[in-house]
């Protein structure tokens, strides 16, 4: 079961830049305090001040003075603070402060700052510094890791930024479909070029995205942006009559609708799809407007003409039902 986590972040708009490598000099205005519980498990992070951690990310180099970390992991406790000699001092559990640890003692070490990293340690300049090292493979690899959605976000951008690659694209949505917030899905599916869905295996990530959220407004917000960048092709067609029909308002499919109405060489297939979905509007009025917008684009062959007329029937006020019928002949 995944812990129930609450989180208390003091400067919160700071975590990512400057808690690590702080420019200021009251170090008390950089404090993080951080606690997870759930059941049985226990988890506590708090840390202030400059730290700096080694290469390995298994230890730490140098703290500034009055900078402190305290990690606590259900029934194991650590702390650690420079003294006036700039040593590194520790403290586990009850035991005496030292600066020497067992190897058990340094495995804790290196389980705080792995936590502290997974929850927003140093994001953005250790992000830049994977980044440098080996690109976005070593940020999509980091990815799992992570423990905070903002991070994860920052993660994603800049990994997309260079990612033209079809294996690195539906990577990165693939990994963006984990994130928890539709309207940061949205955020990452609104960066993804033209050039980028031209691979299937990226649209077909895309569309599964979108067609997964919950929220209409994030999932109108993208189609939206898609079409603005005239980047809805005649290959989207079927996905995003999957997008219209996953959408509760009638309002919004005739969004969809009538987007996808503007696209050519739609397939016989495709139109008896398109006939089933404006039969299952509720609105005579929005129904008529449809068949009407169809009568001039469909192809005239007898087995669409025979749906269509099946649709038409449905409706059930005289009005629109006599406006369709005149467009008709």
């Amino acid at each position: 079961m995944k812990p129930e986590t609450f989180v208390i972040l003091f400067c919160l708009l700071f975590a990512g830049t400057y808690v690590a490598w702080t420019q200021r000099t009251r170090f008390s205005s950089n404090t993080v305090s951080m606690t997870i519980s759930s059941g049985d498990y226990y988890e506590e992070i708090r840390y202030a001040g400059k730290i700096v951690l080694n290469e390995e990310e298994t230890g730490i180099a140098t703290m500034s003075q009055g900078s402190y970390l305290k990690y606590t992991i259900n029934d194991n406790t650590l702390q650690v603070e420079q003294n006036d000699q700039q040593q590194l001092v520790y403290q586990v559990n009850d035991d005496r402060p030292t600066a020497s640890l067992s190897i058990n003692d340094n495995k804790l070490v290196t389980e705080a700052i792995h936590e502290m990293i997974a929850w927003g340690f140093d994001a953005r300049p250790r992000m830049e510094r994977l980044y440098a090292k080996g690109g976005s493979n070593i940020l999509l690899n980091e990815f799992r890791k992570l423990k905070a959605m903002h991070v994860k976000v920052m993660y994603l951008n800049k990994a997309l930024q260079d990612s033209l690659m079809t294996d690195s694209v539906a990577s990165i949505l693939q990994l963006t479909a984990s994130l928890e917030s539709d309207h940061d899905k949205g955020a990452i599916l609104k960066q993804i070029t033209a050039q980028q869905l031209t691979h299937s295996s990226a649209r077909d990530a895309f569309f599964a995205i979108l067609n997964s959220m919950a929220s209409d407004g994030d999932r109108l917000s993208v189609f939206t942006h898609l079409v603005q960048q005239g980047m809805l092709t005649a290959n989207m067609f079927d996905a995003a009559m999957g997008t219209a029909a996953r959408t509760g308002s009638d309002q919004d499919k005739m969004f969809f609708y009538k987007t996808l109405l503007t696209l050519d060489n739609i397939t016989n297939d495709q139109w008896m799809a398109f006939l089933h979905a404006v039969d299952g509007l509720h609105s005579n009025t929005d129904k008529s407007e449809l068949l009407i917008a169809i009568a001039d684009k469909m192809p005239a062959n007898e087995a669409l003409r025979k749906a269509y007329m099946d649709v038409v029937s449905t409706i059930k006020d005289d009005a629109e039902y006599a406006r369709v019928m005149r467009q008709v002949k």
